[in-house]
Order: structure tokens, then C-alpha cells, then sequence
């Protein structure tokens, strides 16, 4: 039986990693560094309780908060694009991450826009990016009435072109998924300081939490575990 203690905990513990996720919203770096760095102290709990989780007795209300405190990231095609790339700079950190992922350190997830992109790529490459969801276990999102309305929002508000919708698209899926990173190398579009704060504006005024947008390098860095 799990007490009433051992269960207020535990909600503590959740209610307040999302107070500082949101009191963290006005500056890019400092958002994503207190979230991540927040997430790390939960992952310090886990460690110091590896050997229980792993023999099974650990308290219920601690694997809970493992569970909670495990990043969900949203993976956009340069991701998948830079993997296999070994001539860019974040090839590495790419690689890394979809490892890290396969690991269980954090839960990925990717989209049907992920996977239409990737479809249009030449081959051999195509079918290598696509089999990269089932090698890391990456969750795929589906596309909803939900998604499509807040990624025309993000269009209609100027925050990305219109021909871009797909761009768009990948920070909207990720926003309704309820993850907390997009992971890009998309630095034209995704990936800058003006689509992360009007991003971030709207997503408030739309009723949705915001989205930590970066490179696999500033998870490693902030949310080491």
C-alpha cells in the first residue's frame, strides 16, 4: 500500500518541475538550462536508487518520479539527416543522441512529417534515415486537427513562411505531444531565437505549455544525467 506521504511526494515532485519549466520562459538559454538542470536533479534521485530499481524494490512512489523526470524529444528531420551526414559538425552529437535514446536515458519521438520527409530522400539513404525509428525505438506522433490548427497559427502569426509549413509543423507536433525538446539543425527556420520566443508566446496564449527548442549538443550539456 502506498502512503498518503509517499504519494504527496511524489506530486511534488511533478508539480514542481512543471512550476519551473514555467517560470523559466523569458530568455532562451536560461528556460532551457533550469529545465534541463532540474531534470538532472530528478536523475540524481534515480541513481542513488539504481541498485533498488533494478532488483525491483524500490518504493513505487520512486519509480514514479524516475518516469516523470525522463526527457521526451522530439527528433526534426536534420536530425535524422545528420546521422548518417559525417561531414557536419553535429554528426556526432546526432549519433549520440539517437543512442542515448535507445538506452532509455530519453524518450524520442518523431512525426508523420519526419517520416514524409525522409520518404522524399534518395536511396540508400532513405531507407537508412527511416530505419533509424525502429533501431532507437522512436515513438512516431500522429497528425491531428489539433496540430495542423496550431502550425497555421504559427504561419498566419509570421513566426515561419508559409511554404516552411512543415517546419512549422514539427515545433506544433511537439507542442500537443506535450514533449518538452525539438531537437534541429534547422537554423533558418526552427532552430532561432525569434521562433523560439514567439513560439513560445503563442503556445501560452493557445493554453499549451512551451517547447525547449535546441541541438542534441544542449541536452547533453544541460541535461546531463
Amino acid at each position: 500500500m502506498i502512503s498518503v506521504g509517499s504519494l504527496l511526494r511524489v506530486l511534488g515532485v511533478f508539480l514542481g518541475y512543471n512550476i519551473i519549466r514555467s517560470a523559466t520562459r523569458s530568455t532562451k538559454t536560461r528556460h532551457l538550462c533550469c529545465v534541463l538542470r532540474a531534470a538532472s536533479l530528478a536523475f540524481e534521485k534515480q541513481k542513488a536508487s539504481a541498485r533498488h530499481l533494478r532488483d525491483g524494490t524500490a518504493p513505487v512512489s520512486e519509480r514514479m518520479v524516475c518516469v516523470l523526470s525522463k526527457l521526451r524529444i522530439y527528433l526534426e528531420t536534420t536530425v535524422f539527416n545528420y546521422y548518417f551526414d559525417k561531414e557536419r559538425e553535429g554528426h556526432a552529437e546526432a549519433v549520440r543522441m539517437f543512442e542515448a535514446i535507445g538506452r532509455g536515458e530519453y524518450e524520442g519521438y518523431t512525426s508523420r512529417y519526419v517520416t514524409y520527409e525522409l520518404e522524399r530522400a534518395p536511396e540508400p539513404k532513405r531507407s537508412d534515415m527511416l530505419a533509424l525509428t525502429d533501431k532507437y525505438g522512436i515513438n512516431i506522433l500522429k497528425t491531428d486537427d489539433e496540430v495542423i490548427r496550431l502550425a497555421n497559427i504559427y504561419v498566419r502569426e509570421g513566426v515561419i513562411p508559409a511554404k516552411k509549413l512543415l517546419d512549422s509543423s514539427h515545433i506544433a507536433s511537439a507542442t500537443v505531444g506535450r514533449l518538452d525538446c525539438v531537437l534541429s539543425f534547422n537554423f533558418d527556420h526552427i532552430n532561432k531565437a525569434t521562433t523560439k520566443e514567439k513560439t513560445a508566446v503563442i503556445n501560452e496564449r493557445e493554453g499549451y505549455r512551451s517547447v525547449f527548442i535546441c541541438t542534441p549538443e544542449e541536452v547533453f550539456k544541460y541535461g546531463k544525467t
